[in-house]
């Protein structure tokens, strides 16, 4: 018996359609300047692998490069590229890993909820972390918590011990939680120091950062969210 042909979900065929009008030199917008790379956060899935093929055929149509991204890359694995002008997630589970990419690579964003076929695009620009180590370096569009001994620093100020330490961007630079207790802003570096492997969650999702030291670096505008609404200016 032959199986069914399984039909993409509307989402799905939403983002599909978004994801072909964005990348067309004819559209109605000036989000960016010519062509660069589309990444694509994506599992493995029959409605994931058949929008990578929309995206792949869209992209070579276009003269656009497309870059893929696992659903849950640990601290520092991000792939380096200079040229990423879109981040999309093909489902809306992976909203956090793009949004992470995005504020990493500094490009736009877009999640099958705010894909919208034929409308008006504008670019909301939202606040980030950068996170950077010998080991490597990262980014943080919503959280970074730490558990277990740190210390840190922000700015001139003297250095402090912590068991836990939570770090969210805002609109004024960073938001430091310590101890599931004290919060404070900082508008400059945050310095922490690991003496140890420390357990982690950056936008919610584990990893075992190595020791050593690493500085948490605010970016008022670290990426951009596209919105249907009135033409971008």
């Amino acid at each position: 018996m032959t199986a069914p042909v399984r039909t993409p979900t509307a989402s799905g065929q939403q983002l599909s359609a978004t994801v072909e009008q964005l990348l067309d030199p004819a559209a109605n917008h000036d989000l960016w300047q010519g062509r660069g790379t589309i990444a694509v956060v994506r599992g493995f899935d029959k409605d994931s692998r058949s929008f990578h093929r929309t995206v792949l055929r869209a992209a070579a149509a276009h003269g656009w490069s497309v870059t893929d991204v696992p659903a849950a890359p640990t601290f520092g694995s991000i792939p380096e590229h200079t040229d990423v002008q879109l981040v999309v997630a093909a489902r809306a589970s992976l909203r956090a890993v793009a949004e992470r990419c995005a504020a990493h690579w500094g490009a736009h964003v877009i999640c099958p909820e705010t894909a919208h076929d034929g409308a008006d695009w504008r670019a909301r620009p939202a606040a980030s972390l950068t996170l950077s180590s010998d080991a490597g370096s990262d980014s943080v569009a919503s959280n970074l918590h730490i558990t277990g001994p740190v210390r840190y620093r922000a700015g001139e100020d003297d250095e402090r011990a912590a068991t836990a330490l939570a770090v969210e961007p805002c609109e004024s630079g960073a938001l430091v939680t310590v101890d599931n207790d004290q919060t404070h802003v900082t508008d400059g570096e945050l310095a922490i120091t690991l003496d140890e492997p420390a357990r982690a969650t950056l936008d919610g999702h584990p990893q075992l950062l190595p020791e050593g030291e690493y500085t948490v670096t605010p970016r008022l505008a670290g990426f951009r969210h596209l919105v249907a609404g009135a033409s971008a200016a």
